[in-house]
């Protein structure tokens, strides 16, 4: 079904054929999504961008794909946010105390997912639709693996009545298990689709396929 979509999307992408410094093959491509939204990798980003800028012109797109400036400023936001909800948890009185340790679990979690390594392995051609061309890409990333993710255990310790000296403990413990270099495997596919006269293949939806991150970290 989602493939499906993603075709649908991608057949209002242009009437003609673009022209491209280089033809990049569905892994090349799936590999830079990956390492953009995945990674926030500066380079990936300014290839990608470049790659999609002619057909997204052509289709009336305006701007580019993604913003490294945004996507820093994402990351730079993304401790303050994610703190503040997780101290509504805790009574007030302690909350002052845990600010600190909850800023620094939550660069660490940040830092986990933005070191995951990734790669696109093989692409398989699934099944044409009118004149579109769909590719799968099967990809295999390594992402930190620790026993208890964040958000189970920062609601655990919000319930257990624990001291500000007791929490700010533990929640450091918690921190450690993202430091650590243990990894899991975690697979799966990646759809792209383009027009068969070779425009640029894309994914106009391209987090659904790599949202599970977070359930993972």
């Amino acid at each position: 079904m989602f493939t499906t979509a993603l075709v649908l999307a991608a057949s209002t992408v242009s009437v003609a054929r673009p022209v491209f410094a280089e033809e990049m093959t569905p892994v090349n491509v799936a590999d830079l999504y990956i390492k953009t939204i995945i990674n926030h990798d500066e380079s990936s980003v300014n290839s990608l961008n470049n790659y999609l800028r002619p057909a997204r012109k052509i289709a009336g797109q305006t701007g580019d794909f993604a913003s490294f400036a945004d996507l820093v400023k994402a990351d730079k936001e993304y401790p303050d946010d994610m703190t503040k909800d997780i101290l509504e948890l805790f009574p007030a009185q302690l909350q002052p105390a845990l600010k600190p340790s909850v800023m620094e679990l939550m660069k660490s979690v940040l830092n986990a997912k933005n070191r995951t390594e990734c790669k696109s392995l093989t692409s398989r051609q699934a099944k044409s639709n009118g004149g579109m061309q769909t590719s799968l890409v099967k990809f295999e990333c390594q992402v930190v693996k620790v026993p208890e993710r964040w958000p189970a255990a920062v609601q655990r310790l919000a319930g257990s009545k624990c001291s500000a000296q007791e929490c700010q403990k533990e929640i450091q413990n918690i921190r450690k298990f993202y430091e650590s270099s243990a990894t899991q495997t975690w697979r799966g596919e990646f759809p792209l689709a383009r027009e068969k006269n070779g425009s640029a293949w894309r994914n106009d939806f391209p987090r659904e396929a790599l949202d599970e991150i977070w359930d993972l970290i």
